[in-house]
């Protein structure tokens, strides 16, 4: 009888193999059948412009298993023209989302990201979207740009995104929201359009100064002041804080504010967009 003679096709540890390898009759050869292997998910690398690279540093600790439904609320007034001409607010927002791909995602990086854009009106906007591959990123990188708009009216907006995370009750849930500017909405309105979301989960970053007068009894999780958008990393910081304080996770080690006047000093994250 002819002796089959065997070859090493790689080395794999006891565990990583479900089955023993077959040998099945292949006519004038013999087949070697693996068992399929499991392996992690990981996210598919693609390089993120240099612009749109994080510049937070790390958190201190882990955030654990739980994902996150993020919702991105951006003023598009017509004053943005005049306090963001380039647009810093969306690379901002961009950052933050390449930062939840890379190294902020809760395992197996199941966060969804949402954006609404307003004005006079919430204007077009995008559903809580995967950031698993790249497609569903570009998706979020797309919608994150700016667009023209008139007035001011924030209310509508934050309900829009409270519908937006309604679906998402096994997530936890976060409302980002950034304006430039009062709105002649009353106190009772933007209350009641607060409370349609989860309790604390608002984070406001104002630009140019305290929020007005009629935001004093709406329950927000934090209040940030930015007092200028000369460059993305202020606002981008600000954000983070916001982000890592919602996703229960400790504040950064080292500098709490970006370094240097300008957005060369750009730390190592360059994986993914």
């Amino acid at each position: 009888m002819r002796r089959q003679r065997f070859s090493t096709v790689g080395l794999a540890a006891p565990g990583r193999l479900p089955a023993a390898i077959k040998l099945e009759p292949g006519g004038a050869s013999t087949k070697l059948s693996l068992p399929s292997l499991s392996w992690p998910w990981r996210p598919e690398r693609e390089q993120v412009p240099e612009f749109d690279r994080p510049t937070v540093p790390p958190p201190v600790g882990n955030r654990g298993n739980e994902p996150a439904a993020i919702v991105l609320v951006i003023d598009d007034s017509g004053s943005t023209a005049s306090t963001d001409p380039n647009g810093f607010r969306y690379t901002a927002a961009r950052r933050l989302v390449n930062l939840l791909v890379d190294g902020v995602g809760g395992p197996p990086l199941g966060d969804r990201i949402g954006v609404v854009q307003f004005a006079d009106q919430p204007q077009p906007w995008l559903p809580l979207t995967s950031v698993r591959n790249k497609r569903d990123r570009r998706k979020v990188r797309q919608a994150l740009q700016p667009l023209a708009g008139g007035g001011t009216s924030i209310a509508p907006a934050i309900t829009r995104a409270a519908h937006l995370l309604a679906g998402a009750s096994d997530r936890r849930q976060i409302c980002l929201l950034f304006t430039d500017g009062e709105s002649i909405e009353s106190g009772y309105d933007l209350r009641r359009a607060t409370e349609r979301l989860p309790f604390g989960s608002l984070h406001v970053v104002v630009l140019g100064g305290e929020l007005p007068e009629q935001w004093k009894d709406v329950p927000v999780g934090s209040v940030n002041t930015l007092t200028s958008l000369s460059r993305p990393d202020d606002f981008e910081w600000l954000l983070g804080r916001a982000l890592y304080r919602s996703l229960g996770l400790g504040p950064w080690a080292g500098p709490l504010e970006p370094p240097g006047p300008a957005t060369s000093a750009l730390s190592n994250h360059p994986t993914f967009s």
